[in-house]
């Protein structure tokens, strides 16, 4: 028995000429000749060693051998048959799934949005969100438990790929009846006579903050240090104090208690990436939720409420997506 010549077309040939109980009648749902249905028939049992069908002038009969070998060749070619139509759902991204790796501030202004585009033009696919520190948004991509991160900017990292998605400001949050409300830029020197609410060293917001108050030698009253961001706005809309947050942890403009304010000088700036790890390909899931963030970002009224934030044009240009 040599069963290395053995194809789909012979399995196909044995099981529909099987299901039918004629050359005939198989020959026309395959679309090909008689003739060549026949000798597909017997290349199969000639690789098997024995008679799958026994055939008379007017039927076909499945051999007991022949009813031993249908169920698994029917089997293999549904099994085959869904894999390819799994493929091709994947590929025409009917289905799917993305998993991302993202900061709070991420997973709470935008990735909201982004899901509800994907939602609209892709239902199939399902989108996973890891909201994390950017210690933790780091961990997820290098260990392959996301497909894409998106947060700052990570230095010295071989094995991760990155390009820029965008670009947002610090500012000043407090409640709208702070003194420091009434003021349209607010200097920085102005921060240090109020309790202060700081995010830990571990979310990555302190290591632009840090740097930026020491060089202008800001010294701050800090009352409560927090991990989450859901826990800093808490805080801030309780009255407790004060917060200098980046562009996509600010309060909306209708908030009712909370309000934001520019600090004097060079906008203090975070790089916000997209990361992913060197040498893999983006499947068809992920390339669709990479379209529907470009597409929420090309948004004007996203832009206009995101004043704060500058989108990079050519971020998709370089993830090899259209606009």
């Amino acid at each position: 028995m040599n069963l290395k010549n053995v194809d789909l077309k012979h399995l196909r040939a044995f099981v529909a000429v099987a299901g039918h109980q004629s050359f005939v009648a198989a020959a026309k749902v395959l679309c090909i000749s008689q003739p060549a249905l026949t000798q597909r028939v017997q290349q199969l049992e000639a690789q098997i060693g024995g008679r799958l069908l026994d055939r008379t002038t007017r039927r076909v009969h499945v051999t007991p051998l022949g009813e031993n070998f249908l169920p698994h060749a029917s089997h293999l070619l549904g099994h085959f048959d869904t894999l390819v139509s799994d493929m091709a759902d994947l590929l025409a991204r009917r289905s799917g799934r993305v998993v991302v790796a993202c900061l709070a501030s991420v997973a709470y202004r935008l990735m909201p949005l982004v899901i509800s585009a994907c939602k609209r033009e892709y239902p199939g696919i399902a989108i996973i969100i890891r909201d994390a520190n950017m210690r933790g948004v780091q961990a997820s991509i290098q260990s392959g438990e996301a497909d894409l991160a998106i947060g700052s900017h990570l230095e010295n990292e071989p094995d991760l790929d990155a390009t820029v998605l965008a670009t947002d400001q610090f500012r000043l949050v407090c409640p709208r009846d702070h003194p420091l409300a009434t003021k349209r830029v607010v200097r920085w020197q102005d921060l240090s006579g109020h309790p202060f609410i700081a995010m830990s060293s571990e979310t990555g917001i302190r290591q632009y903050l840090d740097p930026e108050l020491q060089r202008r030698g800001v010294h701050l009253n800090v009352i409560a240090e927090v991990s989450h961001l859901a826990t800093v706005n808490g805080m801030l809309e309780e009255g407790i104090g004060i917060s200098v947050l980046a562009g996509l942890m600010l309060p909306r403009d209708n908030h009712p208690t909370l309000t934001h304010r520019a600090l004097a000088g060079v906008p203090l700036q975070r790089e916000l990436t997209i990361t992913w790890r060197r040498g893999t390909s983006f499947s068809p899931a992920a390339s669709a939720l990479l379209e529907m963030i470009a597409l929420v970002l090309r948004n004007d009224e996203n832009r206009r409420q995101w004043f704060h934030v500058t989108w990079t044009p050519d971020t998709w240009a370089k993830l090899n997506l259209t606009k």
